[in-house]
């Protein structure tokens, strides 16, 4: 995760903490218009899971002691993943580690090989 300065880092990690503040961890009021709402809870709830893990990503990032890439991190940080995720209403079981790709060793996405046969059988069919 590329390094952002003290100052950016500060700054959005106090938008973050506003938004904590004001979320509703049980419903979104835009995908409350769905008609189904376990769907809608659902994904609302998915969204929360992905924001607690970039959340720990960054958390991970910032207090790396080895990286030394800011003077006093967890003054930066004001508040703990854990915290973070009681906030969200996300388990800790549910946010998972999640590594940093390693750009050396990644593999570019193809596609499978068999998925044009696939669908040229299913317009014969």
């Amino acid at each position: 995760m590329p390094a952002a300065s003290p100052t950016a880092l500060s700054t959005a990690l106090g938008q973050f903490h506003s938004y904590l503040q004001t979320l509703d961890v049980l419903a979104s009021p835009r995908l409350s218009l769905m008609s189904s709402t376990a769907h809608a809870r659902s994904i609302h709830h998915g969204a929360l899971v992905r924001l607690a893990r970039a959340y720990d990503r960054v958390w991970n990032a910032v207090a790396d002691k080895e990286a030394g890439r800011y003077e006093f991190p967890l003054s930066l940080l004001r508040r703990g993943k854990e915290e973070v995720r009681t906030l969200l209403g996300v388990d800790e079981d549910e946010v998972t580690p999640v590594k940093e790709p390693d750009a050396s060793s990644a593999e570019p996405e193809t596609a499978p090989a068999d998925l044009g046969e696939t669908a040229r059988d299913v317009d014969h069919a």
